[in-house]
């Protein structure tokens, strides 16, 4: 028996420049926001009983400016992520209509787990769920470059009780 088999066609590749793709550890060079410094506890902010009381009543609150001194050092780094797209951002399930899709960027990216480990984002989650630390463990960058849709909730992974 003699079988002739043509070669498969290659699939196209999800992302232009596929060859370009970072595999490792990215380090943006974006210096820490001013009084962080690398190796140090991370930032605390405190929070009002009242607005720990308030978010146990509502499921939100607005907390103004616990990451202020982060912003500028965050563009920086989500326009690095952008412009040198991680391996994860394809194989951990990109979304359709997002300009740049990744979970766990700061596994990937040094400028993320800076963010992760010196900001007071544990700190603000501990004090509204009442828990003496709260470490992080994953993240979600979301590029969307649709400017007209409105606030939504996707969907949601809870409830989350505490006793």
């Amino acid at each position: 028996l003699r079988f002739q088999v043509e070669p498969a066609a290659q699939p196209e590749l999800p992302i232009p420049g596929w060859l370009s793709l970072d595999f490792g550890i990215q380090d943006p060079n974006v210096p820490l926001p001013a009084g962080v410094a690398a190796g140090q506890p991370p930032q605390r902010h405190a929070l009002p009983e009242i607005e720990v009381a308030r978010f146990e009543a509502d499921g939100v609150i607005l907390v103004k400016g616990a990451l202020k001194h982060w912003v500028s050092f965050l563009q920086q780094v989500i326009t690095h992520q952008v412009a040198h797209p991680n391996i994860w951002s394809v194989i951990g399930g990109n979304s359709h209509g997002y300009e740049y899709f990744q979970r766990n960027v700061w596994m990937t990216n040094n400028g993320f787990r800076d963010l992760m480990y010196y900001s007071p984002l544990g700190h603000l989650f501990a004090q509204l769920g009442r828990s003496d630390e709260v470490r992080l463990c994953t993240d979600l960058l979301l590029v969307n470059p649709n400017d007209g849709l409105p606030w939504h909730a996707d969907h949601q992974s809870g409830p989350i009780e505490s006793e």
